[in-house]
């Protein structure tokens, strides 16, 4: 199957990033296999076989078991959760994956459909009808209706033992982490749909890399202790390195832009000089000359 080399987030059509979650740059060096902890072993490929052999593969898999959900009669949430699970265990590795069930923190009741590792994974699940982000009958208890992003978030936030969750409607996924602050949406999101219908190779293959269940680590290593929050904080890192090198590269930037307009503009310099021009007016022209 082809592959294209991606070099940034834009060539992975249907993946989306909101918030910090993963850098686009950390995502797209994830698809090329140059992050850390992307050897087969790490993957638990089969020996004689390569995560490039790998992916192909689950990629068909993948297709075929969403063809038949798509095609069904009925996408209800018994379905869903059906499709949900056979997708997780046989194309993106999660062996270990359980029913889920009612659970308790602070005296507040929360309703997690699958899990992984012994709880560390929590999975929601929702029919399609449903998206993400909107109140689902499937998540409706304590006389209220809550929408699978929110009460992903909220397990995530409130039990220690889980750090990385999913919240799925069947056609797109979506990995979320412990947020505590809420003050902005952070997730990775994959149309599987799409990805699927129109074989965005792509797209799933950064997605195969990014969601395979090795990726979240086991016990008794801490839930800190695993690829993705490794792959988080190096991205936040080098993300922090390029903002600085950009701030002073403007800083240039302004120097030599601003001494060569006063130099070669004689009556701008007086304006200045003499306040009919004020600094701050200069400053900002100057800001969007740059930034274009």
């Amino acid at each position: 199957m082809a592959r294209k080399t991606i070099s940034d987030i834009a060539a992975l059509l249907n993946i989306t990033l909101e918030g910090n979650l993963i850098a686009p740059a950390m995502l797209a060096k994830v698809e090329r296999l140059d992050a850390d902890g992307q050897s087969e072993a790490d993957y638990a490929v089969k020996p004689g076989l390569t995560i490039r052999d790998e992916i192909p593969r689950a990629f068909r898999i993948g297709q075929a078991l969403f063809s038949q959900f798509a095609g069904s009669d009925t996408t209800t949430a018994g379905a869903t959760l059906r499709f949900v699970t056979q997708i997780l265990t046989d194309v993106f590795g999660f062996s270990d994956l359980q029913a889920g069930g009612r659970r308790q923190s602070d005296g507040r009741d929360y309703l997690v459909h699958l899990e992984a590792g012994d709880g560390r994974i929590p999975i929601i699940v929702i029919p399609p009808k449903d998206t993400i982000d909107r109140a689902s009958e499937a998540l409706a208890f304590d006389e209220r209706k809550r929408s699978a992003s929110t009460a992903l978030q909220d397990w995530l936030n409130a039990e220690d033992d889980a750090l990385w969750g999913l919240a799925t409607n069947g056609d797109v996924i979506r990995l979320m982490r412990d947020n505590a602050s809420l003050t902005r949406p952070a997730f990775v999101e994959a149309d599987l749909k799409q990805i699927f219908e129109t074989e965005d190779y792509s797209s799933f293959s950064a997605l195969w890399l990014l969601l395979h269940r090795s990726r979240f680590g086991d016990k008794p290593a801490p839930v800190t202790d695993c690829a993705l929050e490794r792959w988080r904080d190096t991205g936040s890192k080098e993300g922090a390195v390029v903002r600085d090198r950009l701030r002073d590269g403007v800083e240039d930037a302004l120097r030599v832009f601003g001494s060569g307009f006063l130099e070669a503009n004689p009556d701008l310099r007086k304006r200045l000089s003499e306040g009919d021009l004020k600094l701050t007016v200069f400053f900002n022209e100057l800001l969007r000359i740059i930034y274009r």
